[in-house]
């Protein structure tokens, strides 16, 4: 599985730094950079065809702890703006403010961690990220591109001419390397960090400074996230929330493998389950009227439907490559068929079969959902199902699967 990850700037002239990442091999593919937000483009087929992490520049985010009373979740798009009002010059209404799903707080023991960022920098990446056709659901903040450290310990990873400091469970930064280098790492750390552990060079003096034994340093930004912490803030809450639109089809895009190469398959499966059990009368007559319909959903714009079976192959041959490859998928979606059914809520996002190996993005309700599906599809025979990363936020749970055939 793939995955590509992206680091946005902070502003529009800055470089865009990428990585894609193989959980399955463990092997760096590609890195690189875009020269600023407008080049961002040249990242869209890179990420049509796999998962995308977004992070944003520590520079536009400023970590702050609220004191809240337990019980009071309901109330915290109120209470943290008003708690936190004083510790910013500008107007709070101009300000986003994000923090953790399902965090237990305990007033001052046990404050609630807030990303706080303006609301312009926060237009302007999601207009980024729009212009270049990536969706991103989630938008992390730089420092969870490293792992949490132990006490007095820092992390740090140097991308371009920006230092990205983890100094804590919930805590971190990025600074220019020429300024943390003129100022001092004690400027900006705590007087009890006693060393800061770097991913690869920096550009700083110090005597705290300690390189980390890895052999490919950017390789850290996928093992962080992989072991992500599940109280890890997701910028794209409350008025940034994701609401899911219907995309419409392009004439001038190649078929994609989202959901519409799904719904041809499950279409194309109707078919040919309907010619079995459907017989002769007004009844055929109904289900042809059916199958065309679903067609033309399907495939908008069209023309004349002669054969709906015909026409639904050679638009999955074009989704799938082949049409021994589309064979190979229609078996395969015929075999899982109980699991999707055990999986109940689960809804596609992304499908995608190539070399003996179904790889699904989905989202559902629970977290069940994905483990009815593996253990319904291992039990089919025949298959090794692989669990990928899983993330909980507001509108669900999303996650990846890899189905194999033996």
């Amino acid at each position: 599985m793939e995955t590509l990850y992206i680091r946005l700037p902070a502003s529009a002239e800055q470089p865009v730094h990428w990585l894609i990442w193989n959980s399955t091999t463990s092997e760096l593919i590609a890195s690189g950079t875009v020269p600023q937000a407008s080049d961002l483009a040249q990242l869209t087929e890179r990420a049509r065809s796999r998962d995308v992490a977004v992070f944003v520049a520590g520079q536009a985010v400023s970590m702050k702890h609220a004191p809240l009373p337990a019980g009071s979740q309901r109330l915290w798009a109120q209470l943290v703006p008003n708690t936190l009002e004083d510790e910013f010059a500008t107007d709070i209404d101009k300000l986003h403010f994000a923090w953790p799903t399902n965090f237990k707080v305990a007033g001052a023991e046990t404050p609630l961690p807030v990303a706080v960022v303006s609301d312009a920098a926060m237009q302007n990446w999601l207009e980024w990220l729009q212009a270049a056709d990536i969706e991103a659901d989630q938008l992390f903040p730089d420092f969870y591109m490293l792992p949490a450290p132990p006490a007095n310990t820092a992390h740090a990873l140097q991308l371009g001419n920006d230092v990205i400091i983890r100094n804590g469970e919930q805590s971190g930064f990025a600074v220019e390397a020429d300024l943390l280098d003129s100022l001092g790492l004690e400027t900006f750390v705590d007087a009890d960090c006693t060393k800061m552990v770097h991913f690869g060079p920096v550009q700083v003096t110090s005597d705290k400074l300690e390189a980390a034994d890895i052999e490919v340093p950017l390789s850290i930004v996928a093992n962080a996230n992989s072991a992500a912490h599940k109280h890890t803030i997701n910028l794209r809450q409350n008025d940034y929330k994701v609401t899911r639109k219907r995309r419409k089809v392009s004439t001038h895009l190649q078929w994609r493998p989202v959901a519409t190469a799904a719904t041809v398959l499950i279409a194309l499966v109707y078919v040919q389950q309907v010619a079995t059990y459907i017989q002769l009368g007004q009844q055929q007559e109904q289900v042809r009227v059916a199958i065309e319909q679903t067609y033309r959903d399907v495939v908008p714009g069209e023309g004349q439907i002669v054969n709906a079976e015909v026409q639904l192959r050679r638009q999955l041959e074009a989704v799938a490559g082949t049409a021994a490859v589309s064979g190979n998928v229609m078996q395969v979606l015929t075999d899982l068929q109980p699991a999707f059914q055990a999986a109940g809520d689960m809804q596609l996002e992304l499908l995608r079969f190539e070399r003996g190996e179904l790889r699904l993005q989905a989202r559902a309700e629970r977290f069940n959902s994905f483990e009815a599906f593996r253990t319904a599809a291992q039990q089919a025979g025949g298959y090794d199902v692989e669990q990928g990363s899983i993330s909980n936020n507001d509108s669900g749970v999303s996650g990846t699967l890899t189905v194999r055939v033996r």
